[in-house]
């Protein structure tokens, strides 16, 4: 990854709330220092997923945690709202970190990069995005 990169990245974590950003896709309830939510990424009805403001992370404690132990393969259990975004709009690493960039005014809008929750807010279904496109 250039500096550039690097640069954005370390400037998205520097403004971005963990727990802003996460509670735009599903209800988190105050937990002492943290905060609880229903995993998005399997059947949770056990409130399995905790937010860390202080830290700037997230973490599944049950079913993801469970995959992991059965698929080296299997995505991680924890992360930031960068990784976040990533999995529960199933986009590319790149591509959560321009919808932050854009969220954040790092990045102008050019409207290139649909996503789920862009498209619910809307009330359209977006287009796939063709292969090999860049950002």
């Amino acid at each position: 990854m250039n500096n550039h990169h690097t640069l954005l990245i370390d400037e998205l974590k520097e403004r971005l709330d963990i727990v802003e950003v996460i509670s735009a896709y599903l209800p988190l309830k105050r937990n002492g220092a943290g905060y609880k939510g229903s995993c998005p990424f399997h059947d949770d009805k056990n409130l399995s997923l905790g937010v860390f403001p202080e830290t700037q992370t997230w973490r599944c404690s049950t079913g993801c945690a469970e995959r992991l132990l059965l698929n080296e393969r299997a995505q991680s259990d924890q992360g930031d709202a960068l990784t976040f975004v990533s999995r529960v709009e199933g986009v590319s690493f790149g591509q959560a970190v321009r919808k932050l960039a854009v969220r954040c005014a790092l990045a102008p809008d050019t409207g290139e990069i649909p996503t789920l929750a862009d498209a619910a807010i809307k009330g359209q279904t977006p287009e796939p995005m063709p292969r090999g496109h860049r950002i």
